[in-house]
C-alpha cells in the first residue's frame, strides 16, 4: 500500500518543528555562545538552575519527538505480510 501524501506532509512538518526543539535543547545544553548571547543574565541563570530531572524530561521529550517524526516518514516494515 502506498503512503498517502498527507502523511508525508505531516511527517515533514513535525520533523521541522521537532528539529527546532532539538536545536534549542542541544544549543542550550552545550551552551553554544552565539545562541546563548540572545538571552539576558536572568534567563541564563534560569537555564543553569534546572534540576537534573527537568533536563532529563526535556531531553526525552525532544528526542522522542524527533524519533516519532522520523517513524512517520520511515515506518518499520510489518511483522507479518498482508495477505
Amino acid at each position: 500500500m502506498e503512503t498517502p501524501w498527507h502523511l508525508w506532509l505531516i511527517g515533514l512538518l513535525t520533523l521541522a518543528w521537532n528539529s527546532i526543539g532539538a536545536f534549542d535543547y542541544t544549543a542550550t545544553q552545550i551552551q553554544w555562545a552565539p545562541y546563548m548571547a540572545q538571552f539576558t543574565p536572568v534567563q541564563l541563570e534560569y537555564f543553569h538552575s534546572f534540576p537534573t530531572w527537568v533536563v532529563a524530561c526535556w531531553a526525552t521529550a525532544v528526542w522522542f519527538g524527533v524519533l516519532g517524526s522520523l517513524m512517520l516518514l520511515f515506518p518499520p516494515p510489518p511483522a507479518v505480510s498482508p495477505v
